[in-house]
């Protein structure tokens, strides 16, 4: 069968009081506008019986047909999930539509508690032909709305982009929510692939990164609906759903993902700057897990072959990896949205003016960068004030942040503060689950702290890690294994 066969096959043709649990849903839906003895009164049927068909179990066809006359719900929507849930927010043709198909429904209900091998030939087959017609008819309907929609959903789509581009959220999720409405008329899975994808980026923006890999990940599963798992639009939306498994910590899930896009490639050389720019979130898994000089040529051929539009982000990241290497810090080349990671570089560098000239570059990017960690290099840089931190999303930024405040009070003197902060970073450290990487500079910076802070055991054990991983090439933690 057709996978756009219509839903309303599966749901009612099979057994007439079936529901499903698509169909269960749109009943909840239902609900969750009125109570459930207002369903009661007004459909006839006891509140029990009510509350059993939105449970489990078999649901009458004269309960949907009263349902959605008493309530004014229109019956594709009800059946097939087409359209919108109110009769009066429907075109006069589309309802037409549905009153056909309520007919029909009426016509097989009449006979749904039978068995329908005890029907009459004709009859059955009479049924299931105005059935089939009916059916029919709402998908040509549907076919001609989809094509006039479309060009809409289209300039929706642009003037998302745009809105995004200038940071203009509001607007953004505005328009946004228009092309959610089209993009079920249109039912396109290039749309939505391209609607998910903007989601994606609106969900980055407003940092609910959760809600980015989600839709990143439906935009993956609408492009391979179209076969289209060779070409650079799924490409780039692997690497963005990648992007945000790294900005969670996910690194060892963002290199498997990555690697089995460069597998399905199967290129070589590359075919677009894409195939190169899957090769990154290794090169990441590698830099913050002990293993910088295999992933400082990866990052290098990468940088040799990307587009201008990543190529200012794959700098960030070189800059970095060569600053752990033991180069001096480049923060000119820091991007708004990394001050993070800058402010994690700025207090490994030996160079106590680096981390004043971190503060005043945060300065003038004004609104584009986190004002916490804005605060929290000015307090750092000049010992004065608080910084209060804000509940962070992520795990891994969680324990940054509490390795930012053990060494704010170990800069201040207050040796007190500064081991609680440090047992709550590591307790935050140990929760982390196996698939979760720390930012390496951020684990550096708290070994630092407990080789000064802990005696015993516990600072012999930190000066071993700083030996280790200066052992394997992370030069810039030179003179830090000294107490």
């Amino acid at each position: 069968m057709d996978n756009r066969t219509p839903g309303f096959i599966n749901e009612t043709m099979a057994n007439p009081v079936t529901t499903s649990p698509t169909l269960r849903q749109r009943l909840r839906q239902v609900a969750g506008h009125f109570s459930q003895a207002e369903i009661a009164r007004r459909t006839g049927v006891s509140k029990a019986n009510v509350h059993r068909y939105l449970r489990a179990g078999k649901v009458p066809g004269d309960f949907v047909v009263d349902l959605t006359r008493e309530f004014g719900l229109s019956p594709a929507w009800v059946l097939q999930g087409h359209g919108a849930m109110l009769a009066a927010q429907v075109s006069n043709e589309a309802a037409d539509e549905s009153r056909r198909l309520l007919e029909v429904v009426l016509k097989l209900n009449a006979v749904g508690h039978e068995k329908l091998a005890s029907l009459l030939h004709n009859d059955a087959g009479r049924g299931m032909r105005e059935l089939a017609d009916a059916i029919e008819r709402h998908e040509q309907l549907r076919a001609r709305l989809s094509q006039r929609a479309r060009p809409l959903a289209t300039k929706m789509l642009n003037e998302t982009r745009d809105a995004l581009a200038g940071a203009r959220i509001p607007e953004a999720e505005a328009a946004l929510a228009a092309v959610v409405r089209l993009d079920r008329m249109v039912n396109q899975p290039q749309l939505t692939a391209a609607r998910n994808m903007l989601e994606g980026t609106l969900a980055s923006y407003l940092g609910d990164l959760p809600r980015q890999r989600r839709a990143h990940l439906g935009a993956l599963g609408a492009l391979m609906q179209a076969d289209r798992l060779r070409d650079r639009q799924f490409l780039r939306t692997c690497y963005n759903y990648c992007a945000g498994l790294v900005n969670a910590g996910r690194l060892h899930e963002s290199a498997r993902t990555a690697d089995a896009m460069l597998l399905l490639a199967g290129t070589d050389p590359p075919q677009w700057p894409e195939d190169r720019l899957l090769h990154v979130p290794r090169a990441m898994l590698l830099l913050h897990s002990g293993r910088l000089i295999d992933a400082l040529p990866v990052l290098t051929r990468v940088l040799a072959g990307c587009s201008d539009e990543v190529r200012p982000f794959v700098e960030d990241l070189l800059a970095l990896a060569h600053f752990l290497g033991g180069a001096p810090a480049r923060l000119e080349s820091l991007l708004p949205g990394n001050e993070l990671d800058g402010l994690l570089i700025a207090l490994l560098c030996p160079q106590p003016e680096t981390l004043a000239a971190l503060h005043r570059r945060l300065q003038r990017h004004g609104a584009q960068v986190s004002r916490q960690y804005v605060e929290a290099a000015r307090c750092l840089a000049t010992g004065k004030g608080e910084v209060k931190w804000e509940n962070a999303p992520q795990p891994v930024t969680a324990f940054a942040n509490l390795v930012l405040e053990t060494e704010l009070r170990m800069r201040r003197g207050q040796h007190t503060a500064a081991t609680r902060a440090l047992n709550r970073a590591r307790l935050q450290l140990q929760q982390l689950d196996a698939e979760t990487t720390p930012h390496f500079a951020a684990a550096a910076l708290h070994h630092r702290q407990a080789a000064r802070l802990c005696k015993g055991k516990p600072a012999q054990q930190a000066q071993a890690w700083l030996k280790a991983r200066i052992d394997a090439g992370y030069l810039c933690l030179r003179g830090l294994t000294e107490d």
